[in-house]
């Protein structure tokens, strides 16, 4: 699995993990949901294209509130 962190304005700090075809956004109160939301990111039209980076399961983890 690999973990992301988006880096535009809209979307600062919000975590993605990928594994294969499946993406999940973590959304606070509600967990990981399905959510597609990093083909935008991957896509070289879309003006957030590129605009992530990719973190550690331990980096996701603290941004999420998994570990302190």
């Amino acid at each position: 699995m690999k973990y992301y962190r988006l880096l535009d304005p809209k979307n600062i700090n919000t975590i993605v993990r990928a594994q294969g075809r499946s993406q999940q956004q973590y959304i606070k109160g509600k967990g990981w949901i399905e959510s597609g939301i990093l083909l935008d990111y991957q896509w070289p039209d879309s003006d957030t294209y590129d605009r992530y980076e990719e973190i550690t399961e331990l980096e996701a983890l603290k941004h999420v509130g998994g570990i302190s």
